[in-house]
């Protein structure tokens, strides 16, 4: 968004004066430098109002990035600037939050060390949780409704990097520094399956694909910059609480970071 300080004019003759002046070479349109001394210290922009602030500006207006602006150009930015400016507007009074209530749960309750991750699961059984992991390896559920405490879950003493809900089958996938995502039955609260060696799973998704009901697809990314795809299936012939319950098969992995994966 920017903000022009000094209108352009016309003079009784129809000739502009302003910025549309600085077209020395009268082409019609307006190169970078003239740009710049058109409309320095007339416009302030998100950027500020210096030379490379409007440097930047005039790079987001330049729309067929040939190094000048037309008339056209500059309007249809300015309409759209105009636009989202108005929409923003429209958005902001039309949204209203209500002030949350002051949930009380005992200090038993809380988690020791940092929360990790915060996510919304519905179970099977139409019930709502709210899900939170901590740096101190605990998984709490929480009843949607009235905030108060259901269960926890100590996944081990590694650092809890995310959780997700696994559409398909309808379990809990809990990631951690430990090497391992240990999928829970959030009925029980038991675990009952688990995917081994998988390193440093920062951040994590799950699907399942329309081309194949019967598997799920899971998609980590870790510690090291690489995202990778597992597929994972129910081994019908291990007993449902046994860690050999799913199956995982990797399915695809690249490299596109060089730290941390935050999200997928």
């Amino acid at each position: 968004m920017f903000i022009i300080t000094q209108p352009t004019q016309r003079t009784a003759q129809g000739d502009r004066t302003g910025p549309a002046c600085e077209d020395v070479d009268g082409s019609g349109r307006l190169a970078l430098d003239e740009f710049v001394q058109a409309f320095l210290g007339i416009l302030h922009t998100e950027d500020g109002k210096d030379e490379d602030a409007l440097g930047k500006l005039f790079m987001r207006i330049d729309a067929n990035s040939d190094g000048t602006l037309d008339w056209d150009e500059f309007a249809n930015y300015m309409l759209l600037e105009s636009q989202g400016a108005a929409s923003i507007r429209d958005l902001e009074s039309s949204i209203n939050f209500d002030k949350p209530e002051d949930v009380h749960a005992p200090e038993e309750h809380h988690h020791k060390k940092i929360v990790t991750h915060i996510s919304h699961v519905t179970l099977p059984n139409g019930a709502d949780r709210y899900i939170t992991s901590g740096k101190d390896g605990l998984v709490k559920v929480w009843n949607a409704k009235d905030m108060k405490h259901v269960k926890t879950v100590n996944t081990g003493k590694s650092w809890v990097t995310c959780t997700k809900w696994l559409p398909g089958t309808h379990k809990l996938a809990v990631a951690s520094f430990a090497r391992a995502v240990k999928i829970y039955d959030l009925l029980t609260f038991e675990q009952c399956g688990q995917i081994p060696e998988v390193e440093a799973p920062m951040s994590m998704d799950a699907w399942v694909p329309q081309r194949n009901q019967e598997v799920e697809l899971v998609v980590f990314g870790d510690g090291g910059g690489w995202v990778r795809l597992y597929e994972l299936r129910v081994n019908h012939s291990e007993e449902k609480h046994s860690t050999d319950r799913y199956t995982e098969t990797e399915k695809w992995q690249y490299k596109h970071h060089s730290d941390w994966v935050t999200a997928v």
